[in-house]
């Protein structure tokens, strides 16, 4: 199968696309008014100009050294400090804007090597779709053009996925896992999710190919475990610091209790038992789905009745049905495959091989956002830009909804739909950048 990326323009017109969106949004986003950019900057400052990590000085209330963000690991800040030493003393606001294009960049490497898993299990055109509903987003513009561990963590997630589905499926050695653990570890250094979607994406990999028999297959455990101690090994000093330093390997902010439900310190049981708990996880599972696609920081600040709130209810009204849709599809292709011929039951072998990885990937993203906003941090609800490193499971599921539904012609037509629906998106977010948000939230 040809999965050389470099020959397909309808592929090059969306990743041209994305990167100038993402240079649009790197001049329209005020500097520092990325999620948490400025604490984002201050700990690439503080490892520059006082060679030290940042910590939790204090959790109530929460205050960090020198305003950096110290509960994240350090690799993608090492990563931006040569760049910032490089530039810092450019006249102007030159530094912040040269460092943001660190994760553009970061952004842009992962989505040629998601067109080549997608092509693994479908056509051109399909590919095109999975990267386009990721690429085309404005949740992707906004982490390609601030700085923030998210893109790098991105980057990470799609080259450990590349590894285990593209390169190394058919051969998974000893060096393939070498390989692997070292893409987890260095992911894990970028931000933990890393370590959450690639650990039960190889889980998923090995039950995929081996189904009920890899409980017997003593070479997959030990393949998975060699993967898993690989990445332990690299990771574990930032954790261990954790621990010695705050007594837990992931020290989370003060907790900022869910709305209508008891206190964290009620228990996680007593909440669920609570009369208002089934409203407040609807609510939270829909709130997590609208930031997915048009970002809070964006399109969800408070404003003034009008149209503009018209517009955003549109825009999760037709993404709930692309959603819906999609889903019903995909349901009803899998009882129709429930009872196929070998040569199909073979197909859906190689196609699980690529899709259960990538799905339990986003499904394990998505609970653990959940669990933090039901019953730690209320804010977690609206972090959409949380599942971003995943977000390749939900694309490939919308991807193959459709294609089961439309079949090739029309998956052809809706990829390049794609490029209207997300230049409207990226258009409107910029408008709404510009005209609003700037305008309102700038310090006077």
């Amino acid at each position: 199968m040809n999965t050389d990326w470099r020959r397909d323009k309808g592929l090059w017109l969306i990743l041209d696309m994305a990167a100038l969106f993402a240079i649009a949004y790197n001049f329209a986003i005020l500097l520092g008014f990325g999620p948490d950019e400025q604490r984002h900057m201050n700990y690439v400052k503080l490892l520059l100009d006082s060679h030290q990590l940042p910590i939790i000085l204090s959790t109530n209330p929460y205050k960090e050294t020198a305003g950096a963000h110290a509960f994240h690991p350090p690799l993608y800040y090492l990563t931006l400090l040569p760049f910032y030493a490089l530039f810092r003393g450019l006249p102007g606001e030159g530094e912040w804007h040269l460092v943001r294009l660190i994760s553009t960049a970061l952004c842009l490497l992962p989505l040629p090597l998601i067109y080549q898993i997608a092509r693994q299990i479908g056509s051109q055109n399909f590919a095109r779709l999975v990267v386009a509903q990721i690429a085309l987003l404005p949740m992707w513009g906004m982490t390609a053009s601030t700085i923030n561990n998210d893109s790098a963590t991105f980057c990470a997630v799609t080259v450990f996925l590349w590894l285990l589905l593209v390169r190394f499926k058919d051969n998974l050695d000893k060096r393939a896992c070498l390989w692997l653990g070292l893409a987890m570890g260095v992911g894990g250094l970028c931000k933990a999710t890393a370590l959450l979607c690639d650990g039960v994406a190889l889980l998923l990999f090995f039950l995929a190919r081996d189904g009920k028999a890899v409980f017997k297959n003593k070479a997959a455990w030990q393949s998975a475990l060699l993967v898993l101690v690989v990445g332990a090994v690299i990771v574990s000093p930032w954790h261990i610091r954790s621990m010695i330093i705050y007594g837990t390997w992931t020290p989370l902010p003060e907790a900022a209790p869910t709305p209508a439900l008891p206190l964290p310190e009620a228990g996680k049981l007593v909440q669920m038992m609570h009369p208002n708990f089934p409203l407040i996880f609807a609510f939270a599972n829909w709130r997590l789905f609208y930031t997915l696609w048009g970002q809070r920081d964006w399109l969800m600040q408070r404003t003034p009745d009008g149209p503009v709130e018209a517009v955003q209810g549109a825009i999760y009204l037709f993404f709930a049905a692309y959603v819906l849709v999609a889903s019903i599809s995909a349901l009803s292709y899998w009882r129709k495959t429930r009872q196929t011929a070998d040569r199909q039951e073979t197909a859906d072998r190689q196609a699980r091989l690529i899709l259960w990885p990538c799905y339990g990937a986003f499904v394990l993203t998505w609970l653990t956002v959940l669990q933090v906003a039901l019953f730690m941090h209320w804010g977690w609800s609206e972090g959409g830009r949380y599942l971003f490193p995943a977000f390749i499971g939900f694309s490939l599921f919308l991807a193959r909804g459709f294609s089961g539904l439309i079949g090739e012609k029309g998956v052809r037509v809706l990829a390049f739909s794609w490029l209207g629906v997300g230049f409207a998106l990226n258009v409107l977010s910029l408008w709404w950048l510009l005209s609003y948000l700037n305008p309102t939230f700038v310090p006077k």
